[in-house]
């Protein structure tokens, strides 16, 4: 099979462009809700790594406040683009994207499972939402 089109996020659109494919829409006109890079572990590994997701959910909850205050806007893209290798106008993009609370995005997940339904994947756990993610590790690294 040959691929010929794909949804592309930030800031991979932007390379993509400089490579020279053609966007020929936006994927947030038709799925809104569709998430774009995701954070998964099995549950296994969260099971045994607890300090380290929570950790690693704090940094991140953290880094997002840093990114999203008006004052450290412009440093905030500097650094993106610099690690990411893109234009500030794409590390922009990706900023623009993140939470500003680090909230997860339960109707993002539903959209890329009915997807997954509708496209006739076998789903192991079912079409239950509730079964794909486990929120006490997010309420933990928020101290709720």
């Amino acid at each position: 099979r040959e691929t010929f089109a794909g949804i592309l996020n930030p800031p991979i659109d932007a390379q993509a462009a400089a490579a020279g494919m053609v966007r020929f829409g936006n994927h947030r006109e038709v799925l809104p809700d569709y998430p774009g890079g995701v954070f998964a572990v099995s549950r296994a590994w969260a099971q045994n790594h607890q300090s380290e997701l929570v950790g690693f959910l704090r940094a991140w909850f953290a880094s997002i406040l840093w990114a999203s205050d008006p004052a450290n806007r412009e440093e905030a893209v500097k650094l993106l683009a610099a690690a990411q290798n893109v234009s500030p106008q794409a590390a922009a993009g990706v900023l623009a994207q993140l939470p500003k609370d680090g909230s997860l995005n339960v109707p993002g997940l539903q959209s890329v499972l009915d997807l997954r339904t509708q496209f006739g994947f076998k789903l192991l756990m079912g079409t239950s939402i509730e079964r794909y993610y486990d929120t006490s590790y997010h309420r933990t690294a928020l101290g709720k």
